[in-house]
């Protein structure tokens, strides 16, 4: 059997962060906002934040979306992850994760391990969803060269 066919994508732990995800309509004092789009998928994300240290630092991170279940996932653990960090950091992340996510050779449950990501592994295996998993990583850092 072929590992793809041996992988899942919608886990457990996926799901349950699509269902309650973290910062998804979130209050808080918004000093950027950024709207990203997936053609493929239809998924629709705006990315609120507010920066401190001269826009440079996140210093809290809110979204609201029309999307899939992997976007919205994606989403949550992205305001999980990247508060406090600043633009060079979260670029840094990104770049990591959208390597990760579009070479299947690698080993990417370590990496995104690394990361603290791994709920986005399965992802690596479908193609055609990447970009609903990169949509919200993508769009922050639009955030950034917008400033």
């Amino acid at each position: 059997m072929s590992k793809k066919s041996n992988t899942k994508l919608y886990n457990d732990a996926l799901k349950k962060q699509a269902l309650n995800p973290i910062g998804l309509n979130k209050a808080i004092n918004i000093t950027h906002s950024v709207e990203g789009y997936n053609a493929s998928c239809g998924d629709e994300i705006t990315i609120h934040l507010e920066l401190v240290d001269d826009n440079t630092r996140i210093n809290d991170i809110a979204f609201e979306t029309e999307s899939c279940a992997i976007c919205r996932a994606s989403a949550s653990l992205l305001c999980q992850s990247v508060e406090g960090l600043t633009n060079e950091k979260v670029a840094s992340i990104t770049k990591q994760l959208q390597i990760i996510l579009k070479d299947t050779n690698l080993d990417n449950q370590i990496e995104l391990s690394k990361l603290n990501l791994e709920l986005l592994s399965p992802i690596s295996q479908f193609p055609s969803r990447v970009n609903c998993a990169l949509l919200p990583w993508e769009t922050l850092i639009d955030v950034f060269s917008e400033k």
